[in-house]
């Protein structure tokens, strides 16, 4: 894919990746030149460059090329997508906007935020360290996948037999879905960091379907396949 995108293109996004490497991904599409997705599976920002042409009003030579970009968000106060004909400079000056806002998104809200889950996201980090040195880019392997589609599965039976809590229940399980779906494009960190955070809300449900789900976790089939250990 990477020789598929214009090096000026790469050079820009690999800069901000090693500032920010779990901020956004790249998702592979052959009709888009590229196409950056923010890294939170509930959000739906995105930044993708779909086309790039010469710009034959330009008086120089070589003539500068225009990049069409569709992005959200534009603004602050507006959520809403943009569809833009970039120069180069411009085109940096578009995508740094573009980074600002998903850090400051990322950023703690009082209001928003649920606090207890993360809370016990905090307290779980212990059990969820990935020790494969390509966790950060590769995917877990196909038998793995299937492997952890059947834990989640599990999970979801969990959750769905509880008779309280429904608006959290809900939540859970439209998490599970989500990282089912998306498994097979996500890295082994993703992963494991989703299901850290599925486990994390089951313990606000109740310290008993919180224990159950990650006893599930720690059981040798699920466990030493995502972890290592």
């Amino acid at each position: 894919m990477k020789k598929t995108v214009p090096l000026s293109i790469r050079r820009m996004i690999d800069s901000y990746t090693k500032e920010h490497p779990d901020l956004f991904k790249v998702v592979s599409n052959k009709s888009d030149i590229i196409k950056l997705v923010d890294a939170d599976p509930e959000s739906d920002f995105y930044f993708q460059i779909y086309d790039a042409q010469e710009n034959h009003s330009s008086n120089k030579k070589p003539a500068d090329i225009l990049f069409s970009v569709y992005y959200v968000p534009y603004h602050h106060d507006i959520l809403e997508p943009v569809d833009l004909n970039l120069n180069r400079d411009n085109l940096k000056i578009h995508f740094e906007k573009w980074i600002k806002f998903l850090i400051d998104f990322n950023k703690p809200s009082v209001a928003f935020e649920d606090n207890i889950s993360q809370a016990y996201y905090d307290e779980l980090e212990p059990k969820f360290q990935n020790v494969d040195e390509d966790a950060d880019f590769a995917p877990f392997s196909i038998e793995q996948q299937k492997t952890i589609t059947l834990f989640l599965n599990e999970c979801k039976k969990v959750v769905n037999a509880q008779k309280k809590d429904i608006g959290d229940a809900k939540s859970i399980v439209a998490l599970i879905e989500e990282t089912k779906r998306t498994m097979s494009r996500s890295t082994k960190k993703e992963v494991v960091n989703t299901i850290r955070k599925i486990i994390a809300k089951s313990f606000k449900m109740g310290l008993d379907i919180g224990e159950r789900l990650l006893v599930k976790f720690t059981a040798e089939f699920a466990y030493k396949m995502i972890t290592g250990h």
